[in-house]
């Protein structure tokens, strides 16, 4: 709640911060739920299992593909909130859906107010 409150106070200010905090919120949202929840990720697993080859994976090359993960997450934030949905990536999961309707709205309540 005091999340809210607090994007609530930032949208009064200016609504391209107000749109960068909520894609990064989201980013961050989208990062807990599972990659089985989006079609159009690569899953970590299978991405790790590539990558692997049955050999020891380094802590450098596991560092890289988190950070790809992140960066699809919030690729699919940032496309989200454009309204361009490109369709690529998209949820297919109730909670993964829930969220990008939240954050539609939010999109939507930025723009008339």
């Amino acid at each position: 709640m005091i999340i809210l409150t607090r994007l609530i106070m930032i949208m009064n200010k200016s609504k391209l911060i107000s749109v960068i905090c909520i894609t990064l919120l989201f980013t961050i949202l989208y990062t807990f739920c599972s990659d089985d929840e989006f079609n159009g990720i690569e899953k970590l697993s299978q991405h790790v299992k590539k990558l692997s080859n049955n050999d020891k994976i380094s802590d450098e090359k596991y560092d890289k593909t988190i950070i790809k993960n992140i960066f699809e997450k919030f690729y699919f934030s940032l496309i989200t909130m454009s309204t361009i949905g490109y369709g690529d990536i998209y949820p297919n999961s109730f909670k993964t859906r829930l969220l990008v309707t939240l954050q539609t709205f939010l999109l939507i309540i930025i723009t008339f107010t």
